[in-house]
């Protein structure tokens, strides 16, 4: 680590390696290490932020993002990140709606700002939110965001994940039938399917399962 130049990326690796492996005291020192050589790396500052969610201290880490706010506010992955861990800390210490808002106004301007990985991220942000009370509100985030960026499809999926979460299987279906207008992926095929299979509806479920595989044989979630 001391012959790198960029020794703070090499301290983040080290630290995740202790976290992964439930050493978090290691871990949060090298974290430190890391701060000390680049404060203004954000995966340092993150990796901090996971031990105090490890050890159950959430409230720590809800303070420890306020104090890095400022620096870090045009950040994407500040944003992102900070939306969850506020959200999974506020989930665990008691569901103040207000403070909930907060986090979701956080992780939703950090999925603005996303170009890679998009669904992964509306993955994180949908499983967050699809049973509890904010299931409109993201209906309605991801249906702006899929009027303003037309060519990203994900959008309007996982809108339809929502509206499947509360059973509205029509609006769904019409979300993945409007993405397949769009651009021909397996994602939609497979969001069918799994609709299908919640209404009964078996053979079709098969036949957009098994079109989703066309696509893309690897595709995890018809294998399961």
């Amino acid at each position: 680590i001391q012959n790198c130049e960029d020794q703070a990326s090499l301290y983040v690796r080290l630290g995740d390696f202790h976290f992964q492996n439930d050493e978090l005291e290691e871990a949060e020192t090298i974290y430190k290490r890391s701060l000390e050589e680049n404060n203004e790396d954000v995966y340092s500052h993150f990796g901090l932020i996971q031990v105090y969610m490890a050890k159950e201290q959430y409230k720590d880490a809800k303070n420890y993002i306020v104090s890095i706010n400022k620096q870090f506010e045009d950040n994407q992955d500040f944003l992102m990140n900070a939306g969850m861990v506020l959200w999974d800390a506020e989930m665990a210490l008691g569901e103040d709606e207000k403070e909930l808002k907060l986090a979701l106004s956080k992780l939703e301007n950090g999925i603005r700002s996303v170009y890679a990985n998009i669904a992964s991220v509306l993955d994180e942000y949908v499983n967050r939110i699809k049973d509890t009370a904010f299931v409109q509100r993201g209906i309605a985030f991801l249906r702006t965001l899929e009027k303003e960026k037309e060519d990203v499809i994900e959008y309007g999926c996982y809108a339809g994940v929502l509206y499947e979460s509360i059973g509205q299987y029509d609006q769904a279906i019409k979300r993945y039938n409007d993405a397949l207008k769009k651009k021909q992926d397996s994602l939609p095929y497979f969001r069918i399917g799994e609709t299908f299979m919640a209404l009964g509806q078996f053979q079709e479920a098969k036949h957009a399962y098994e079109t989703c595989l066309e696509m893309d044989k690897n595709f995890l979630g018809v294998h399961l």
